[in-house]
């Protein structure tokens, strides 16, 4: 979508806030920052096939817990120094203040408890919908995969964040 939107073959794009504020620093304009906003949206998902899932249940358990361990890990005010180290790394950035304002947008995104919202899953939707109309026939409430509710209800999600047990 960068690449899009820098090259002029698209008018208006999503991106993530990263990537929106680079785009602000060439001149661009950000008309909406959505996790500023009131509307209901997905900006991160993690999705995967209905087959892939029924066939490696597993993995995509074991993937959650570490993706949900790597988000309590960044919130962290301890952590700081080492998120802002290897994102400093990972996205090239050289400025200081950047990596700053690039570590409190991944705090901002960062919800300790991801469930997904009905309203932000039929927000995307009706977005999709103009590209693909065959979107528009899905329903929300049945594309939801339950894993995340289930790790919290075991109390997984709650003892990353409980210093105590950690």
């Amino acid at each position: 979508m960068i690449q899009a939107i820098e090259g002029g073959s698209v008018d208006l794009a999503i991106v993530d806030p990263f990537f929106s504020r680079r785009l602000k620093q060439k001149g661009y304009k950000v008309m909406l920052e959505l996790h500023r906003s009131n509307i209901p949206f997905i900006t991160t998902s993690v999705v995967t096939t209905a087959p892939y899932l029924r066939d490696h249940e597993d993995h995509v358990e074991r993937f959650l817990r570490a993706f949900l361990e790597a988000q309590a890990f960044t919130s962290k005010p301890e952590n700081k120094p080492a998120v802002v180290k290897t994102v400093t790394m990972k996205m090239k950035i050289t400025d200081p203040a950047t990596a700053e304002e690039s570590y409190q947008e991944l705090l901002t995104g960062n919800e300790k408890k991801p469930y997904p919202s009905i309203d932000a899953l039929r927000n995307v939707q009706k977005l999709m919908a103009t590209m693909n109309p065959k979107v528009a026939s899905l329903k929300p409430e049945e594309i939801v995969e339950p894993r995340i509710r289930r790790l919290d209800e075991s109390g997984f999600i709650d003892s990353l964040y409980d210093s105590k047990k950690r």
